[in-house]
């Protein structure tokens, strides 16, 4: 399927991350198949992973396409299991997800789950796993969004001070 410009824009980051929200779609969970029909040019569905982040970054895109002339509607699916044969097959036309953990499951699939990692903290080496593993599988990944998902770890001033922690 191919997307007008807009609808690319719209789209441009297949890895928004970082944010947080409480939202809720129709939902699979615990069902062994997404049983959407594929999408058209105009109507999309788009997958999350159905928790809190996916499903905000679901609603976003589902705002996105919506203001670019689509017709949109979210599945919330609960693992990679089901949702990446679901966009294989057309049943998901969009999932929002995240770089480096995705490009690891999908070579962990190729080339078995003790595959050495190809996601890293370099995002164009990444991406070029990333694209490499999801092109046979007739997967396009967008370009990443500008926003980063990182895990931060507070402790008090106290242990800081006592173990010497200063970043």
């Amino acid at each position: 399927m191919s997307l007008p410009i807009r609808a690319r824009r719209a789209l441009a980051g297949l890895v928004l991350l970082g944010a947080t929200a409480c939202t809720s779609g129709p939902s699979l969970e615990n069902q062994g198949e997404v049983t959407a029909p594929p999408g058209d040019s105009k109507e999309l569905t788009i997958g999350s992973a159905g928790f809190t982040e996916s499903d905000l970054l679901a609603q976003m895109y589902a705002l996105l396409l919506e203001r670019a002339g689509y017709s949109t509607d979210i599945i919330s699916v609960t693992n990679r299991e089901i949702y990446e044969p679901a966009l294989e097959s057309g049943q998901i036309d969009v999932v929002p997800e995240y770089a480096a953990t995705f490009a690891d499951w999908l070579n962990a699939k190729a080339n078995g789950a003790d595959a050495a990692p190809v996601g890293s903290p370099d995002l164009a080496t990444t991406m070029k796993a990333l694209r490499a593993l999801a092109a046979p599988r007739g997967l396009t990944v967008l370009d990443p969004g500008r926003a980063v998902d990182q895990n931060a770890f507070a402790v008090a001033a106290s242990y800081a001070k006592k173990h010497d922690l200063k970043t």
